[in-house]
């Protein structure tokens, strides 16, 4: 999810609208990511800072495997009309760092 990411109609959409530290929101037909940051920049400080973004992905899509005819395990199945419960949809958490810019 991002920006100009745009959800299908139908499609499963995040029954949690925040996780990992990030709050998700649907604006203006696309999703958009929020999320609080604090820190402190000293004022004497000279050149550029760089403002890095970590975000763990690790498992951020996860979904209750259903047993249904035709459906397979550890496989996201979708009809036409229907999907497993989604259970898990976004980042798990993250980490801004900030460092003099490289070169």
């Amino acid at each position: 999810l991002g920006p100009g990411c745009v959800t299908p109609k139908g499609a499963p959409i995040p029954t949690q609208p925040d996780s990992g530290g990030f709050s998700v929101s649907f604006v203006g037909g696309q999703w958009i990511y929020e999320f609080p940051v604090s820190f402190t920049i000293d004022h004497d400080t000279q050149g550029v800072i760089d403002a890095v973004l970590h975000v763990n992905m690790f498992e951020s899509f996860r979904w209750k495997d259903e047993n249904k005819s035709g459906f397979l395990p550890k496989i996201f199945d979708v009809t036409p009309t229907s999907f497993e419960p989604v259970q898990r949809f976004g980042a798990n958490s993250f980490e801004v760092k900030l460092s003099p810019a490289a070169g």
